[in-house]
């Protein structure tokens, strides 16, 4: 689906693991709490200064080389589409491409 363009965001959960990679203030030490992984401070999507400029993401598929590389528009915070796997009710970061 995101290879024809008709998949155009991807979901990944905001937990401890996903908030490491993507959020500048906890990856930089200038978190409220930079031990504490889940400072509402560091998912707080909307303020862009508290995300890294990520350009391009590169999808693998399953443990193949074969890979896909699509630009980001933007990384935000939020409800995602359940038809393309994001879980129903629960806020997810969204990578828009």
């Amino acid at each position: 689906m995101i290879e024809r363009g008709e998949k155009t965001e991807e979901y990944r959960d905001i937990k401890p693991f996903w908030i490491k990679r993507l959020c500048y203030s906890h990856r930089h030490g200038t978190c409220c709490k930079p031990r504490d992984i889940d400072c509402e401070r560091c998912i707080r999507l909307v303020d862009p200064l508290l995300i890294d400029n990520f350009t391009h993401v590169c999808f693998h598929l399953g443990y193949t080389r074969e890979t896909m590389t699509k630009e980001i528009k933007a990384i935000t915070d939020g409800y995602g589409r359940p038809e393309w796997g994001a879980p129903k009710g629960r806020k997810v970061f969204i990578i828009k491409f």
